[in-house]
Protein backbone atom coordinates (compact mmCIF):
# COMPACT_ATOMS: atom_id res chain seq x y z
CA UNK A 1 0.00 0.00 0.00
CA UNK A 2 1.38 3.32 -1.51
CA UNK A 3 2.04 6.17 1.54
CA UNK A 4 -0.06 8.45 -0.39
CA UNK A 5 -2.71 5.67 -0.45
CA UNK A 6 -1.81 4.76 3.47
CA UNK A 7 -5.16 5.78 4.98
CA UNK A 8 -7.24 5.87 2.11
CA UNK A 9 -10.69 3.15 2.19
CA UNK A 10 -11.29 3.24 -1.01
CA UNK A 11 -13.28 -0.35 -0.81
CA UNK A 12 -16.17 1.39 1.31
CA UNK A 13 -17.24 3.92 -1.49
CA UNK A 14 -15.50 7.13 -2.23
CA UNK A 15 -16.08 10.05 0.34
CA UNK A 16 -15.99 13.81 -0.72
CA UNK A 17 -12.59 15.33 0.69
CA UNK A 18 -12.54 18.36 3.00
CA UNK A 19 -12.36 21.12 0.75
CA UNK A 20 -11.27 24.69 2.74
CA UNK A 21 -12.67 27.20 1.45
CA UNK A 22 -10.53 29.82 2.30
CA UNK A 23 -12.35 33.06 1.88
CA UNK A 24 -10.81 35.73 -0.53
CA UNK A 25 -12.06 38.59 1.06
CA UNK A 26 -9.08 40.95 2.58
CA UNK A 27 -9.99 42.40 5.92
CA UNK A 28 -7.04 44.81 5.73
CA UNK A 29 -8.48 45.94 2.28
CA UNK A 30 -9.42 49.56 3.39
CA UNK A 31 -10.69 53.00 1.70
CA UNK A 32 -10.87 56.27 3.57
CA UNK A 33 -12.09 58.90 1.37
CA UNK A 34 -10.70 62.57 3.13
CA UNK A 35 -12.94 65.14 1.69
CA UNK A 36 -11.07 68.32 1.83
CA UNK A 37 -12.40 72.10 1.52
CA UNK A 38 -10.40 75.14 1.40
CA UNK A 39 -12.03 78.66 2.40
CA UNK A 40 -11.53 81.55 0.19
CA UNK A 41 -9.70 83.95 2.10
CA UNK A 42 -11.26 87.25 0.85
CA UNK A 43 -8.59 90.16 0.51
CA UNK A 44 -10.66 92.95 -1.76
CA UNK A 45 -8.49 94.54 -3.76
CA UNK A 46 -9.46 98.13 -2.92
CA UNK A 47 -8.10 98.06 0.53
CA UNK A 48 -4.63 98.04 -1.49
CA UNK A 49 -5.69 101.55 -3.25
CA UNK A 50 -5.98 103.14 -0.07
CA UNK A 51 -2.67 102.21 0.96
CA UNK A 52 -0.56 105.60 1.20
CA UNK A 53 2.38 106.20 -1.60
CA UNK A 54 5.61 105.43 0.34
CA UNK A 55 4.00 103.46 3.17
CA UNK A 56 5.70 100.71 4.91
CA UNK A 57 3.63 98.50 3.09
CA UNK A 58 5.23 99.11 -0.01
CA UNK A 59 8.90 98.99 1.14
CA UNK A 60 8.07 95.53 2.24
CA UNK A 61 6.39 94.93 -1.31
CA UNK A 62 9.79 96.15 -3.08
CA UNK A 63 11.97 93.87 -1.05
CA UNK A 64 9.67 91.24 -1.56
CA UNK A 65 10.34 92.03 -5.49
CA UNK A 66 13.99 91.34 -4.90
CA UNK A 67 15.41 88.75 -6.90
CA UNK A 68 18.00 87.72 -3.70
CA UNK A 69 15.34 88.16 -0.85
CA UNK A 70 12.73 85.86 -2.60
CA UNK A 71 12.72 82.67 -0.79
CA UNK A 72 10.29 80.38 -2.87
CA UNK A 73 7.03 78.99 -1.16
CA UNK A 74 7.56 75.45 -2.50
CA UNK A 75 11.46 75.18 -1.09
CA UNK A 76 9.73 75.87 2.21
CA UNK A 77 6.96 73.16 1.98
CA UNK A 78 10.00 70.99 0.69
CA UNK A 79 12.25 71.79 3.99
CA UNK A 80 8.77 71.79 5.89
CA UNK A 81 8.41 67.93 4.45
CA UNK A 82 11.60 66.95 5.42
CA UNK A 83 11.55 67.79 8.61
CA UNK A 84 11.13 64.77 10.44
CA UNK A 85 9.01 66.86 13.32
CA UNK A 86 6.27 67.54 10.59
CA UNK A 87 3.09 65.78 10.22
CA UNK A 88 5.19 63.45 7.53
CA UNK A 89 5.41 60.11 7.69
CA UNK A 90 5.77 59.70 11.62
CA UNK A 91 5.86 56.71 13.91
CA UNK A 92 2.64 58.64 15.48
CA UNK A 93 0.58 57.83 11.80
CA UNK A 94 1.83 54.19 11.95
CA UNK A 95 0.26 53.79 15.80
CA UNK A 96 -2.82 55.55 14.95
CA UNK A 97 -4.08 53.49 11.98
CA UNK A 98 -3.10 50.03 13.65
CA UNK A 99 -5.01 51.55 16.63
CA UNK A 100 -7.66 52.53 14.09
CA UNK A 101 -7.45 48.79 12.56
CA UNK A 102 -7.40 47.36 16.22
CA UNK A 103 -10.76 49.43 17.03
CA UNK A 104 -12.17 48.00 14.37
CA UNK A 105 -11.69 44.38 14.98
CA UNK A 106 -9.47 43.70 11.98
CA UNK A 107 -5.92 43.75 13.65
CA UNK A 108 -6.94 41.97 17.36
CA UNK A 109 -3.50 40.90 17.78
CA UNK A 110 -2.12 44.48 18.31
CA UNK A 111 -1.87 46.17 21.93
CA UNK A 112 -1.30 49.37 21.51
CA UNK A 113 0.48 49.74 24.98
CA UNK A 114 2.87 47.04 24.26
CA UNK A 115 3.78 46.96 20.47
CA UNK A 116 5.95 49.71 19.44
CA UNK A 117 5.30 50.48 15.74
CA UNK A 118 7.62 53.05 14.20
CA UNK A 119 7.83 52.78 10.84
CA UNK A 120 6.38 51.09 7.68
CA UNK A 121 7.83 47.60 8.32
CA UNK A 122 7.10 47.50 11.98
CA UNK A 123 2.97 47.93 10.66
CA UNK A 124 3.48 44.90 7.73
CA UNK A 125 5.01 42.69 10.73
CA UNK A 126 1.96 43.38 12.51
CA UNK A 127 -0.47 42.67 9.79
CA UNK A 128 1.10 39.57 8.64
CA UNK A 129 1.57 38.27 12.36
CA UNK A 130 -2.77 38.65 12.48
CA UNK A 131 -2.93 37.39 9.23
CA UNK A 132 -1.04 33.95 10.42
CA UNK A 133 -3.18 34.19 13.58
CA UNK A 134 -6.84 34.35 11.77
CA UNK A 135 -5.40 31.03 9.45
CA UNK A 136 -4.42 29.51 12.61
CA UNK A 137 -7.76 30.31 13.92
CA UNK A 138 -9.63 29.16 10.84
CA UNK A 139 -7.72 25.98 9.96
CA UNK A 140 -8.66 24.98 14.06
CA UNK A 141 -12.19 25.57 13.34
CA UNK A 142 -12.46 24.05 10.19
CA UNK A 143 -10.07 20.79 10.77
CA UNK A 144 -10.25 20.64 14.37
CA UNK A 145 -7.38 20.66 17.06
CA UNK A 146 -6.43 16.87 15.73
CA UNK A 147 -6.01 18.39 12.29
CA UNK A 148 -4.25 21.25 12.91
CA UNK A 149 -1.80 19.66 15.23
CA UNK A 150 -1.00 17.19 12.65
CA UNK A 151 -0.34 19.73 10.26
CA UNK A 152 1.93 21.27 12.57
CA UNK A 153 3.97 18.18 12.67
CA UNK A 154 4.20 18.16 9.13
CA UNK A 155 1.54 16.15 7.70
CA UNK A 156 0.22 17.38 4.43
CA UNK A 157 -2.96 18.03 4.24
CA UNK A 158 -4.00 15.95 1.73
CA UNK A 159 -2.37 13.07 4.30
CA UNK A 160 -5.15 13.72 7.14
CA UNK A 161 -8.02 14.29 4.40
CA UNK A 162 -7.14 10.38 3.63
CA UNK A 163 -6.69 9.79 7.32
CA UNK A 164 -9.97 11.47 8.28
CA UNK A 165 -11.71 10.13 5.12
CA UNK A 166 -11.27 6.51 6.46
CA UNK A 167 -11.63 6.84 9.87
CA UNK A 168 -15.47 8.60 8.86
CA UNK A 169 -16.41 5.47 6.88
CA UNK A 170 -15.05 3.21 10.05
CA UNK A 171 -17.50 5.12 12.20
CA UNK A 172 -20.22 4.81 10.18
CA UNK A 173 -20.28 1.21 10.14
CA UNK A 174 -22.15 -0.51 12.42
CA UNK A 175 -23.34 -4.14 14.19
CA UNK A 176 -26.49 -3.82 12.16
CA UNK A 177 -24.99 -2.44 8.94
CA UNK A 178 -22.50 -5.57 9.26
CA UNK A 179 -25.90 -7.95 9.53
CA UNK A 180 -27.79 -7.05 7.02
CA UNK A 181 -24.73 -6.84 4.62
CA UNK A 182 -22.01 -10.07 4.72
CA UNK A 183 -20.46 -8.77 1.75
CA UNK A 184 -19.20 -5.71 3.71
CA UNK A 185 -18.64 -7.92 7.03
CA UNK A 186 -16.45 -9.82 4.45
CA UNK A 187 -14.82 -7.00 3.34
CA UNK A 188 -13.78 -6.00 6.79
CA UNK A 189 -12.44 -8.85 7.77
CA UNK A 190 -10.41 -9.12 4.85
CA UNK A 191 -8.80 -5.43 5.07
CA UNK A 192 -8.19 -6.16 8.58
CA UNK A 193 -5.94 -9.11 7.98
CA UNK A 194 -4.49 -7.15 5.40
CA UNK A 195 -3.84 -4.71 7.62
CA UNK A 196 -2.27 -6.91 9.99
CA UNK A 197 0.45 -7.98 7.65
CA UNK A 198 -1.08 -10.79 5.86
CA UNK A 199 -0.95 -11.31 2.43
CA UNK A 200 -4.15 -10.99 0.26
CA UNK A 201 -3.95 -14.61 -0.70
CA UNK A 202 -3.78 -15.67 2.51
CA UNK A 203 -6.14 -13.19 4.43
CA UNK A 204 -8.91 -14.70 1.69
CA UNK A 205 -7.77 -18.20 2.53
CA UNK A 206 -8.48 -17.42 6.23
CA UNK A 207 -12.16 -15.79 5.45
CA UNK A 208 -13.16 -18.20 3.42
CA UNK A 209 -13.06 -20.81 6.39
CA UNK A 210 -15.34 -18.07 8.52
CA UNK A 211 -17.40 -18.14 5.32
CA UNK A 212 -17.93 -22.18 5.45
CA UNK A 213 -18.68 -21.73 9.04
CA UNK A 214 -21.76 -19.72 8.11
CA UNK A 215 -22.67 -15.88 8.05
CA UNK A 216 -22.87 -16.13 12.28
CA UNK A 217 -19.38 -16.67 12.31
CA UNK A 218 -18.52 -14.15 9.16
CA UNK A 219 -20.77 -11.47 11.46
CA UNK A 220 -18.69 -12.41 14.89
CA UNK A 221 -15.37 -11.89 13.01
CA UNK A 222 -16.82 -8.46 10.95
CA UNK A 223 -17.24 -7.14 14.58
CA UNK A 224 -14.02 -7.78 15.76
CA UNK A 225 -12.37 -6.58 12.75
CA UNK A 226 -14.29 -3.60 13.13
CA UNK A 227 -13.03 -2.63 16.13
CA UNK A 228 -9.60 -4.02 14.96
CA UNK A 229 -9.14 -2.00 12.06
CA UNK A 230 -10.31 1.84 13.45
CA UNK A 231 -7.49 0.97 16.24
CA UNK A 232 -5.25 -0.01 13.38
CA UNK A 233 -5.70 2.96 11.35
CA UNK A 234 -4.91 5.46 14.59
CA UNK A 235 -2.05 3.75 15.47
CA UNK A 236 -0.79 3.98 12.16
CA UNK A 237 -1.54 7.78 11.81
CA UNK A 238 0.14 8.42 14.94
CA UNK A 239 3.56 6.86 14.04
CA UNK A 240 3.09 8.83 10.34
CA UNK A 241 2.85 12.07 12.80
CA UNK A 242 5.78 10.84 14.42
CA UNK A 243 7.69 9.96 11.09
CA UNK A 244 6.67 13.77 10.00
CA UNK A 245 7.82 15.54 13.13
CA UNK A 246 11.53 13.78 12.73
CA UNK A 247 11.34 15.00 9.69
CA UNK A 248 10.33 18.36 10.10
CA UNK A 249 12.78 18.86 12.95
CA UNK A 250 15.29 17.50 11.01
CA UNK A 251 14.85 19.97 8.02
CA UNK A 252 14.79 22.84 11.03
CA UNK A 253 17.77 21.90 12.26
CA UNK A 254 19.20 21.56 8.87
CA UNK A 255 18.06 25.26 8.07
CA UNK A 256 19.49 26.14 11.20
CA UNK A 257 22.85 25.26 9.88
CA UNK A 258 22.65 26.20 6.78
CA UNK A 259 21.58 30.26 8.53
CA UNK A 260 24.33 29.76 10.50
CA UNK A 261 27.47 28.93 7.90
CA UNK A 262 25.98 32.29 5.73
CA UNK A 263 25.93 34.22 8.80
CA UNK A 264 29.09 33.04 9.22
CA UNK A 265 30.47 33.42 5.67
CA UNK A 266 29.25 36.79 5.55
CA UNK A 267 31.09 38.16 8.80
CA UNK A 268 33.77 36.25 8.73
CA UNK A 269 34.85 37.67 5.15
CA UNK A 270 36.87 40.60 5.19
CA UNK A 271 36.97 40.90 1.06
CA UNK A 272 34.92 39.63 -1.54
CA UNK A 273 36.31 41.53 -4.12
CA UNK A 274 40.18 41.51 -3.99
CA UNK A 275 41.59 45.00 -2.34
CA UNK A 276 38.01 46.13 -1.67
CA UNK A 277 37.43 45.53 2.52
CA UNK A 278 33.85 44.83 3.82
CA UNK A 279 33.03 47.15 6.50
CA UNK A 280 29.97 45.77 9.16
CA UNK A 281 27.32 48.09 7.49
CA UNK A 282 27.55 46.64 3.82
CA UNK A 283 27.83 42.82 5.88
CA UNK A 284 24.91 43.83 7.48
CA UNK A 285 22.70 44.92 5.08
CA UNK A 286 23.84 41.57 2.77
CA UNK A 287 22.98 39.79 5.52
CA UNK A 288 19.58 41.12 6.04
CA UNK A 289 18.67 41.32 2.23
CA UNK A 290 19.50 37.11 2.30
CA UNK A 291 17.78 36.58 5.25
CA UNK A 292 15.24 39.07 5.59
CA UNK A 293 11.27 38.18 3.94
CA UNK A 294 9.39 40.54 2.12
CA UNK A 295 6.76 38.56 0.55
CA UNK A 296 5.93 35.16 -1.34
CA UNK A 297 5.50 34.05 -4.37
CA UNK A 298 2.59 32.82 -6.38
CA UNK A 299 2.90 29.29 -4.89
CA UNK A 300 3.56 30.89 -1.36
CA UNK A 301 7.26 30.31 -1.16
CA UNK A 302 8.54 32.83 0.94
CA UNK A 303 10.91 35.39 -0.54
CA UNK A 304 13.68 37.84 0.26
CA UNK A 305 14.01 41.41 -1.77
CA UNK A 306 16.36 39.70 -4.10
CA UNK A 307 14.34 36.98 -5.04
CA UNK A 308 11.28 39.03 -5.44
CA UNK A 309 13.39 41.52 -7.69
CA UNK A 310 14.31 38.60 -9.68
CA UNK A 311 10.51 37.41 -9.93
CA UNK A 312 9.37 40.66 -10.91
CA UNK A 313 11.58 41.29 -13.94
CA UNK A 314 13.53 37.87 -14.60
CA UNK A 315 14.86 38.89 -17.92
CA UNK A 316 16.79 42.22 -17.49
CA UNK A 317 17.70 40.55 -13.84
CA UNK A 318 19.38 37.27 -15.55
CA UNK A 319 20.76 39.05 -18.82
CA UNK A 320 23.29 41.37 -15.54
CA UNK A 321 23.68 38.48 -13.67
CA UNK A 322 25.24 36.76 -16.52
CA UNK A 323 26.75 39.67 -17.91
CA UNK A 324 29.03 39.96 -15.03
CA UNK A 325 29.47 36.13 -14.11
CA UNK A 326 31.26 36.55 -17.75
CA UNK A 327 33.45 39.83 -17.01
CA UNK A 328 34.21 37.80 -13.68
CA UNK A 329 35.36 34.40 -14.96
CA UNK A 330 32.48 32.96 -12.98
CA UNK A 331 32.76 35.69 -10.02
CA UNK A 332 36.17 34.70 -9.65
CA UNK A 333 38.47 38.09 -11.07
CA UNK A 334 37.20 41.40 -10.65
CA UNK A 335 40.03 42.89 -12.05
CA UNK A 336 38.65 43.84 -15.58
CA UNK A 337 35.93 45.42 -13.68
CA UNK A 338 37.87 47.25 -11.11
CA UNK A 339 40.61 47.87 -13.99
CA UNK A 340 37.88 49.52 -15.93
CA UNK A 341 36.21 51.60 -12.94
CA UNK A 342 40.29 52.95 -12.53
CA UNK A 343 40.41 54.03 -16.28
CA UNK A 344 37.27 55.68 -15.87
CA UNK A 345 38.37 57.41 -12.52
CA UNK A 346 41.89 58.52 -14.24
CA UNK A 347 39.78 59.71 -17.63
CA UNK A 348 37.46 61.88 -15.09
CA UNK A 349 41.10 63.36 -13.19
CA UNK A 350 42.07 64.47 -16.94
CA UNK A 351 39.18 66.08 -17.93
CA UNK A 352 39.25 67.88 -14.47
CA UNK A 353 43.21 69.09 -15.03
CA UNK A 354 42.46 70.26 -18.69
CA UNK A 355 39.13 72.29 -17.57
CA UNK A 356 41.52 74.12 -15.29
CA UNK A 357 42.23 77.63 -16.66
CA UNK A 358 46.10 77.12 -16.57
CA UNK A 359 45.76 74.21 -18.49
CA UNK A 360 43.90 75.43 -21.44
CA UNK A 361 45.36 75.14 -25.18
CA UNK A 362 44.62 71.19 -25.59
CA UNK A 363 45.93 70.85 -22.46
CA UNK A 364 49.79 72.42 -22.66
CA UNK A 365 50.63 75.06 -19.78
CA UNK A 366 50.36 78.96 -20.34
CA UNK A 367 54.30 79.20 -20.63
CA UNK A 368 54.22 77.00 -23.43
CA UNK A 369 52.02 79.26 -25.76
CA UNK A 370 54.01 82.47 -24.48
CA UNK A 371 56.19 83.90 -27.25
CA UNK A 372 57.86 86.01 -25.33
CA UNK A 373 59.08 83.22 -22.40
CA UNK A 374 59.40 80.28 -24.63
CA UNK A 375 60.90 80.19 -28.15
CA UNK A 376 59.19 77.17 -29.42
CA UNK A 377 62.26 74.92 -29.97
CA UNK A 378 63.80 72.50 -26.72
CA UNK A 379 63.15 73.26 -23.50
CA UNK A 380 64.56 76.34 -23.34
CA UNK A 381 63.11 79.83 -21.80
CA UNK A 382 63.87 83.15 -22.77
CA UNK A 383 64.41 85.06 -19.75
Amino acid sequence: MSEENEFDMGIFGEEDSIELNLEEDNPFDIKKDIDGEEDDASNPADEDDKKPEGSEEDDQEEENDDPENVVSKKDKDDDEEDDPDSDGDSPEIFTSFATMLAEKGLLSSFNSETDDIKSEEDLTNVIRKEISTQSQSYLKEKLGEEGFDALEKGVSLQEYQNYKNTVDTLDSVDEESLSSNMELSKQIILEDYKAQGMSEERATRILNKSVDLGDDSVLEDAIESLASLKETQKVNFAKHEETREAERQDQIKSQEKIDNDLKNSVYNTDEIIKGVKLNKEIKDRMYSTMTGIVGKNQDGIPENKLMQQRRSNPIEFDTKLYYLYEMTKGFSDFSKLMNTTESKVTSNFEKALRSNKNFENSGSPDFLNDKNSYNGIGDELNI
